[in-house]
C-alpha cells in the first residue's frame, strides 16, 4: 500500500500589508545588516539574527500588533479562541537571482504548530512549495499579500527568486502548548 498525500493550506485570505513597512523592507541600507550566510538559509532574515536597535524595536512592535490580531482573529475562526499559544515572526529577503530556502518543516513539544507565511512581495513565479521528494515539489501559487496558514508539520520549501525585484514575505509559527481538548461545544 503506498500513501499519497495532498498538502494544503488551512486559510489564504489577501491581507494588505502596511506601506511605511514596505518601504523599509525595500530600504538597502535596513535588510543589508541581516544577511545570512549559512547555506540553505534566505539571503536577508532576522530569524536569530535580531540586531535590537530602536528601529528593529519600532517594527517588532508595529508588527507584533498587526500580527497579533489578524492570528487572535485565526485562532477563533478555527475554534481555538481559548487555547493557550505563542506565536513568532521573521522577515525574508530573496534577492533578484537568491538560491531559495531548503525543505523543511516545524515541529515543536506543543501540541500543534500552524505555521503561516504573508507574502508581501512575491515573485512573478510562485516560489513556495509544498515539498513532497527532491521529485515532487508543487508550487502553491501565491499572490501578492496574501497569508497561508497551514499544518507546521508539512515540509515546504522556496525556490530560487528568478525575479527581478526582491521576494519580501513574514513567516511564523503557532505554537499551541494548550487547547480546550475534544468538545469544543
Amino acid at each position: 500500500m503506498m500513501f499519497k498525500p495532498n498538502y494544503d493550506c488551512i486559510a489564504r485570505e489577501i491581507i494588505h500589508f502596511p506601506n511605511e513597512v514596505l518601504t523599509l523592507f525595500n530600504s538597502k541600507s535596513f535588510y543589508k545588516q541581516y544577511k545570512i550566510d549559512q547555506n540553505g538559509f534566505p539571503g536577508y532574515t532576522n530569524f536569530g539574527n535580531h540586531k535590537q536597535t530602536d528601529e528593529e524595536k519600532q517594527l517588532y512592535d508595529k508588527l507584533n500588533s498587526y500580527y497579533g490580531e489578524i492570528i487572535a482573529n485565526f485562532m477563533n475562526a478555527i475554534n481555538y479562541s481559548s487555547a493557550e499559544y505563542g506565536w513568532e515572526w521573521w522577515f525574508q529577503i530573496y534577492e533578484p537571482g537568491s538560491k531559495g530556502f531548503t525543505p523543511h518543516a516545524h515541529s515543536t513539544e506543543c501540541k500543534f504548530t500552524i505555521s503561516w507565511c504573508h507574502f508581501i512581495q512575491p515573485s512573478k513565479d510562485s516560489n513556495f512549495c509544498w515539498y513532497y521528494d527532491k521529485n515532487n515539489i508543487k508550487p502553491i501559487n501565491e499572490q501578492k499579500n496574501e497569508l497561508v496558514f497551514f499544518p507546521g508539520w508539512i515540509f515546504h520549501k522556496v525556490l530560487p527568486n528568478n525575479y527581478d525585484k526582491n521576494r519580501i514575505t513574514i513567516a511564523g509559527n503557532i505554537n499551541v502548548v494548550k487547547s480546550n481538548g475534544y468538545i469544543i461545544e
